[in-house]
């Protein structure tokens, strides 16, 4: 008996799986990683449900494909970000150095005009003349010149419409103290070694349309020193 027409040699189609073809899909958006994590679970899932289909879904080729794209996608998106966040923070603390640098060492110069260039930029946290004077005189009786400056922490403050961030550092000074008889020591009893003082500072951050990099501002700096009395500005 003849087969009807249309019946010989016809193959059935199976449909393929929605989720591994949205999967798939989203592994190859190389930009973000959440696009990756998603479409990680979108191909365990993909993958769950052809195999629990009985062949009746294609597509585990695709889902496959995406959970291997996904993962390696995120390897390498979570290197990237790693790396961006070191380079970030080291670009901005940077900044932050050269900040405070300038501010010190314009006080004990008594260059107020140079300071005000690199503090805030409004004009409710300016710089009061005569006390910033008397900071620099302090700063140049106390410790002498500034040599170097180690940032400890950098902890983002402030709010979303007005960011700032906090800096907790260590100030390296040219002065060290004397023993009776006239050796240099430091406040931890080590001779022949640098006076190092505690600080914190505050910069405001101004979003900057030449720079991915915010540009800062000092709105606050403070030199802890429990012996003489701690120095601040404004």
């Amino acid at each position: 008996m003849d087969e009807s027409p249309g019946t010989q040699g016809q193959v059935t189609r199976l449909q393929t799986s929605k989720l591994a073809n949205w999967s798939l899909g989203l592994s190859l958006i190389l930009c973000c990683p959440l696009t990756s994590l998603v479409s990680v679970v979108l191909g365990f899932m993909a993958l769950h449900r052809i195999h629990s289909s009985g062949g009746a879904l294609a597509g585990r080729g695709r889902a496959l494909a995406a959970v291997l794209i996904g993962s390696a996608m995120l390897i390498v998106q979570s290197g990237m970000l790693d790396w961006f966040s070191g380079y970030y923070e080291r670009r901005l603390g940077g900044q932050f150095i050269n900040q405070i640098t300038i501010i010190i060492d314009a006080a004990e110069q008594a260059d107020i005009e140079k300071a005000s260039g690199h503090w805030s930029l409004t004009d409710t946290d300016g710089l009061d003349e005569e006390a910033f004077l008397d900071f620099g005189r302090a700063v140049a009786d106390r410790y002498g010149t500034l040599d170097h400056i180690k940032l400890q922490n950098i902890q983002p403050t402030g709010s979303s419409l007005a960011p700032t961030s906090t800096v907790a550092m260590i100030l390296d000074f040219s002065k060290t103290s004397t023993t009776d008889d006239g050796e240099a020591v430091d406040d931890s009893g080590a001779t022949g070694t640098k006076r190092q003082v505690l600080g914190h500072a505050v910069f405001r951050l101004v979003p900057s349309m030449a720079d991915f990099l915010p540009s800062v501002r000092l709105i606050e700096l403070q030199l802890t020193d429990k012996e003489l009395g701690d120095l601040q500005l404004p």
